[in-house]
């Protein structure tokens, strides 16, 4: 189970479908793991990638606060995080002017590379396992999905000028060492889609 690594009063998993909104009232609650329909899940055509991910993208921009005021409003920034079989769909949907669309009406789709004032980047994953799944972040803000720790600062060593191996072998040595992790922050900056 992938837990936040705040104190929050949640005790949900990271992606979960049902974290507590105690503004909404008793019962209420809000979704960070969401489904997108499409016509076969595991090879989503461009135009289905774009609209999931718009998707997922209203979903993070509609979160919101325990005092039930939108978080994310100015969000303009997002990652989306793919499996490498989502790998043309997604730069597709990012990268492309207009799409052809044999589903819709109007036969193209504008995509997101001209959807004004926001920054979509692209992460594509090669280890992931997700089959029929990607997920979207926010990528500015003051509450990230994911928070870099540091238990131990960067030290650089080195054996340079005046050091017995320089003197004998006439080179440098550098070292680096440092702790670090990264870890689950806030799940209301974050989205997982599950395409159905």
């Amino acid at each position: 189970m992938i837990k936040r690594w705040d104190t929050s009063d949640d005790e949900q998993y990271f992606f979960d479908t049902d974290h507590a909104n105690p503004s909404a009232g008793a019962g209420q609650t809000q979704s960070n793991s969401v489904t997108y329909n499409v016509t076969t899940p595991a090879t989503p055509t461009t135009a289905e990638m774009s609209a999931a991910i718009i998707y997922a993208m209203q979903c993070i921009i509609g979160a919101k606060t325990e005092k039930g005021r939108l978080l994310n409003s100015s969000a303009r920034r997002f990652v989306v995080r793919v499996p490498l079989t989502f790998m043309g769909a997604a730069a597709g949907a990012l990268g492309s002017t207009v799409i052809a669309d044999t589903v819709s009406v109007s036969n193209t789709l504008v995509t997101l590379a001209t959807l004004a004032g926001y920054q979509i980047e692209l992460w594509v994953d090669p280890r992931s396992v997700w089959t029929t799944k990607f997920a979207v972040f926010r990528a500015d803000g003051r509450n990230p999905a994911l928070v870099r720790q540091e238990e131990q600062a960067l030290q650089i060593k080195a054996q340079a000028e005046g050091s017995p191996i320089e003197f004998a072998e006439d080179v440098h040595e550098y070292g680096l060492n440092a702790t670090r992790a990264a870890g689950y922050g806030f799940w209301e900056s974050a989205v997982l889609v599950t395409l159905n």
